[in-house]
C-alpha cells in the first residue's frame, strides 16, 4: 500500500471547477438519496443489522471488489485512468481481513444474483470510462462508511479496527483521499460524463438490490 496520496491533478482533458466530479454528483443525487433511505442501509447505519447479516454483506462486497479490481487492471494501458489505479483503492485486503476476524474463509459464500449481475456489468465496462463510474459509487461510500464503522463497533462490541477495516480504510485521511479521487475524475474529458453517470446510477441500483436480497434471505430474523 502507498503511504501518501500521489497528486492526481492535470492530465488530458483536465477541466477547472470540478466539471466531471460535479456532474457525477448532480447526475446521481436521486440515486444516492434513494440508496441511503433504503431499508437495508437505514438498518446498517443505525446498527440494527444482525452481526450475521453484516458478515453476509461483507462476503458479497468481496465478490464485488474481486471482479472490479480485476477489471480495473484493464485500464492500465490508458494513461487517462492512472489516477484510478492507486493501490489504496483496492478493498479486497480489508474485506479478507474482516472476514478472517469473523471466522469466515474468504470467498466461500456464493454470490447472490444481484451481486453476480453487478459483476457482469463490471465485465462489460472493462477498459471503458463506465468502469470508473462504478468505482465512483463504491469509493464515495467511504465518506459515510467510516461513521457507520463507529456505530457497528458499538453495536457488535468490536475493538477498534476489528471487523470494520473495509468500512474505514483511510481513517483520518478520508477527506484527503476523497479530494484526490475527485481530482482524478476531473482529469477525464467531459465527453465521458454520460457514460460515467449511467454506470454510476446502475451501480447505485445494484447496491440497493444486494441489500434487498440479503434482507429477503434473512426473512423474519432481522429486526425492523
Amino acid at each position: 500500500m502507498t503511504d501518501h496520496v500521489q497528486p492526481l491533478t492535470g492530465g488530458p482533458g483536465a477541466k477547472a471547477g470540478g466539471a466531471v466530479s460535479g456532474a457525477l454528483k448532480a447526475g446521481t443525487a436521486e440515486d444516492h438519496h434513494r440508496t441511503e433511505k433504503g431499508d437495508f442501509q437505514r438498518r446498517f447505519a443505525s446498527g440494527r443489522l444482525s452481526l450475521e447479516l453484516y458478515v453476509a454483506w461483507l462476503e458479497q462486497m468481496l465478490h464485488v471488489y474481486r471482479v472490479l479490481e480485476a477489471r480495473l487492471a484493464s485500464l492500465r494501458t490508458d494513461e487517462r485512468f492512472s489516477g484510478f489505479l492507486d493501490e489504496e483503492l483496492w478493498r479486497t485486503p480489508q474485506l479478507e481481513r474482516d472476514l478472517r476476524h469473523f471466522g469466515r474463509p474468504a470467498g466461500q459464500a456464493p454470490a447472490l444474483p444481484a451481486t453476480e449481475a453487478l459483476g457482469r456489468r463490471f465485465e462489460e465496462w472493462a477498459g471503458r470510462p463506465a468502469l470508473v463510474g462504478g468505482l465512483y459509487v463504491l469509493e464515495g461510500s467511504t465518506n459515510g462508511s467510516r461513521f457507520n464503522a463507529r456505530v457497528l463497533r458499538k453495536a457488535y462490541r468490536l475493538a477498534d479496527g476489528d471487523g470494520t477495516a473495509f468500512l474505514d480504510p483511510y481513517g483520518e485521511r478520508q477527506p484527503e483521499k476523497w479530494r484526490a479521487f475527485k481530482a482524478a475524475l476531473d482529469t477525464l474529458p467531459e465527453a465521458d460524463v454520460p457514460a460515467l453517470v449511467t454506470a454510476a446510477r446502475a451501480t447505485f441500483v445494484a447496491i440497493q438490490e444486494i441489500g434487498a436480497e440479503l434482507l429477503e434471505r434473512a426473512g423474519g430474523q432481522e429486526p425492523a
